[in-house]
């Protein structure tokens, strides 16, 4: 998956109303939601819901499905799969990344004194 499409998915849920609006459609299953049923569970104008659907959209996480005047919104399941390959991936490589690290000092560090030696301030005023 190239680099521009990631970021785009990523900026499709960088908003937390786009969050809330995907988890609810990934919850939804096969389903889907309509917009009226989103704006039930999340209490904003419809406008905003429009909007936020949109970009969810644009990011190539929803799509929708017409049923005669209704519109049914779903997760795109292959995105999210896709997505999760990326991450895992990346997961991947920052595990092998943290097998090279050394993991031994290289320079000794002296012991921090005991708490038993420090004393408690105290106020003479």
């Amino acid at each position: 998956m190239e680099i521009n499409k990631i970021a785009l998915i990523f900026l499709g849920l960088s908003h937390p109303i786009r969050l809330q609006v995907f988890n609810l459609l990934v919850h939804s299953g096969v389903n889907g939601l309509r917009p009226q049923e989103l704006l039930e569970k999340i209490e904003i104008p419809h406008a905003t819901l429009s909007f936020h659907l949109k970009q969810l959209q644009i990011s190539d996480l929803v799509w929708v499905e017409r049923k005669g005047t209704r519109l049914f919104y779903h997760c795109k399941s292959s995105t999210l799969n896709n997505i999760y390959f990326e991450l895992l991936k990346l997961s991947e490589n920052i595990a092998s990344l943290n097998k090279a690290i050394i993991t031994k000092p290289r320079i000794k560090v002296k012991p921090h004194l005991p708490v038993e030696n420090f004393k408690e301030p105290t106020s003479q005023e």
